[in-house]
């Protein structure tokens, strides 16, 4: 189960996860993020230093925050990337999608 902390520095945010983000965690995600979504924001960043694990539902919640942030015209920024994550997004093409 993934856990999350989102950090605010006024329109700057930053989405912390931690754990393994799999399907289970990645509805309740879903849920918790919307808010995130919905704010305007002019950078985001999503830390996943200490993510361990990203399955293709975890993977869709960063979709939905990175087309959030382009409508914005807003920087999208993802950190942190550790090896059996970066594996996950060399496998579906998004590390080229996201720049990592």
């Amino acid at each position: 189960m993934a856990k999350y902390e989102i950090i605010e520095n006024g329109l700057i945010k930053t989405l912390k996860l931690e754990g393994r983000l799999d399907t289970g965690s990645a509805r309740e995600l879903e849920v918790n993020i919307q808010p995130l979504i919905d704010a305007p924001v002019q950078e985001l960043t999503v830390d996943l230093s200490d993510l361990s694990y990203i399955s293709s539902s975890g993977l869709r919640c960063i979709v939905r925050l990175y087309k959030a942030t382009k409508e914005q015209q807003a920087i999208f920024h993802i950190a942190g990337v550790q090896p059996a994550v970066q594996e996950i997004f060399k496998l579906t093409g998004f590390n080229k999608i996201f720049g990592i």
